[in-house]
């Protein structure tokens, strides 16, 4: 592993292109409806974040004062994002400049960190999470077990999801060891064996569980000590506890998520056009580069059981990159964090960047035609000439077709940005209209004023079914699936009533108190209500049974 001070400048570019690429998380507040609702200056509780294993997130919160800087938050994941990144490209020794940088901007720009960043509360502790699992795989392969178990412990009790990027890093770290120790027709550089291959891999899948052992412990302590119980709607009652059912069907279920999530729809949505191409023939062409680079480096390697080991390897990336289908099953990749809970998908990424790298001073010529060498001498360096000239094409094309897939994960992030932030500005105007109409109804009513120096207020409808259409409609088929495009309220009426309420208190410094889901069913079949208007219209606000009701839609 080379130090990471040796990828200083590329970790300073890596910031900058953050830095400039995420400026409008950082000079706007754009948060997504979670960030509303749990506060964006200011949090303090954390009994939900126990509920759900997360015991670590409390622990930060306190480091940090409690408090939420939206500005801090973002520059400083931005920071960790690049930090990422560049411990990747030290652990795999990547010696290529641009497919360094092209590590680090993979990392950066992905579903899971565009929609991450909206969440200013808490997205902070989960990119130290992050930086730590991979921490995790340095510490492991330099022999220190006992802080690697303490980093996947610290990880896993801020947020699960990245018990995949420990998988997928780890994965790819075992595979190239073991790979590489195929690549030498001398014995005397190969003599590593099957022994060493073995030991490598129980080594590595020790300390792991180990890690996860100990957090789950740690996790059951905290729930015993703190009186929160496990929470059941997710499955985080039963975490640890795997049948062996569910293990089949969650491996089963993971490569037909895989398939989903690179050539489907409903994930990352590849039927968006960029730069006149869909983003599904890129996704495509980055696994057809990934499946050729991976043919051509196993071909080089000397060790028939070297290659059958890695391509069983290679057949584990998906259940590696999806472990949460396994271990949640309760918690769907289809539901509004979809995009935290596949955090690692990203890095399926690296393993054409990384053969890429590897393959950089080998020729085509060896890897292809070593039947060459028995031939007509006098052509072998002509014909080596031709196929080192066509090696530096295909690592070119290599290249520009990673480059387009990183320009594709910018496109959404800028999307992303754009779309909340007019959200945003839509949802702060409307607010404030709002409010004021609550003054006018309140000031003329005759109930008590005591009763209604905090009113209830109730919201019936949303604003894109009323007088309020979304302002940049064509962005969402752009960043479907990911947190943005959710907008600032939630569409349920549960989550609709919350993050309204906690909008007027975030945006307007206004305290009103919240309409009870039961309050909101009779009144949503309350004829008055029905022969309302539609906001901003006269009578959209009106007092009903000492409920301030807002009609935004039928």
């Amino acid at each position: 592993m080379k130090k990471l001070s040796s990828y200083k400048y590329e970790f300073g570019i890596l910031i900058i292109i953050g830095l400039v690429a995420y400026s409008g998380y950082i000079i706007n507040v754009i948060p997504n409806p979670d960030a509303i609702w749990n506060g964006l200056y200011y949090k303090s509780s954390y009994k939900w974040e126990i509920a759900l294993g997360r015991f670590m997130v409390g622990i930060w919160q306190v480091i940090f004062g409690n408090a939420v800087v939206p500005s801090l938050t973002a520059i400083l994941s931005i920071i960790l994002s690049a930090l990422s990144g560049t411990m990747i490209s030290a652990i795999f020794n990547i010696r290529n400049k641009v497919l360094t940088i092209i590590i680090g901007l993979i990392i950066m720009f992905s579903p899971h960190m565009l929609s991450g960043m909206t969440y200013y509360y808490c997205f902070i502790y989960y990119m130290i999470a992050q930086a730590l699992m991979i921490l995790a795989v340095w510490l492991i392969t330099e022999h220190k077990y006992v802080l690697g178990i303490c980093a996947i412990v610290i990880s896993l009790g801020t947020y699960q999801a990245y018990l995949q990027v420990l998988l997928i890093v780890g994965l790819l770290y075992v595979f190239f060891s073991i790979s590489e120790r195929g690549l030498y027709k001398n014995a005397d550089e190969n003599k590593s064996g099957i022994q060493f291959v073995i030991k490598d891999i129980l080594v590595y899948v020790f300390v792991v569980l180990i890690g996860i052992i100990f957090y789950l412990i740690v996790n059951k302590i905290v729930l015993m000590a703190t009186g929160v119980e496990a929470d059941s709607g997710r499955g985080f009652s039963s975490m640890g506890i795997l049948g062996i059912k569910q293990i089949l069907c969650g491996i089963i279920s993971c490569y037909k998520e895989f398939a989903n999530y690179f050539v489907g729809t409903e994930l990352v949505n590849n039927e968006y056009v960029v730069l006149f191409i869909q983003r599904r023939f890129i996704n495509i062409a980055v696994f057809i580069l990934g499946i050729v680079l991976l043919v051509i480096y196993l071909k080089k390697s000397n060790s028939f059981l070297n290659r059958c080991i890695c391509i069983f390897l290679t057949l584990l990336v998906p259940v590696c990159a999806m472990a949460m289908v396994i271990v949640a099953p309760g918690v769907s990749i289809y539901d509004t964090t979809g995009a935290l809970v596949l955090a690692a998908m990203n890095y399926v990424f690296l393993i054409p960047v990384i053969i890429l790298d590897r393959l950089g001073d080998m020729s085509l010529y060896g890897v292809l035609s070593e039947k060459l060498s028995n031939r007509d001498s006098s052509n072998i360096l002509l014909k080596e000439n031709i196929f080192l000239k066509s090696n530096k094409i295909f690592n070119y094309i290599g290249i520009c077709i990673l480059f387009l897939f990183i320009v594709m994960n910018v496109q959404m992030t800028f999307h992303a940005e754009s779309y909340l932030k007019a959200s945003y500005n839509k949802t702060y105007t409307v607010a404030s209209k709002i409010s004021s109409e609550i003054d006018e109804v309140i000031g003329s009513s005759e109930t008590d004023s005591k009763k209604i120096k905090v009113p209830t207020v109730c919201i019936i409808g949303n604003m894109e079914a009323g007088n309020y259409p979304e302002l940049k409609k064509n962005l969402l088929s752009s960043i479907s699936w990911t947190v943005p495009s959710y907008g600032c309220i939630w569409d349920d009426v549960n989550g609709a009533q919350a993050t309204w309420i906690f909008t007027f208190k975030e945006f307007l410094g206004i305290k009103y108190k919240r309409c009870d889901i039961d309050t909101y069913q009779v009144l949503a079949v309350n004829e008055q209500v029905q022969n309302m208007p539609l906001f901003p219209q006269a009578g959209s606000v009106q007092m009903i049974d000492g409920v301030v009701v807002v009609k935004l839609s039928e």
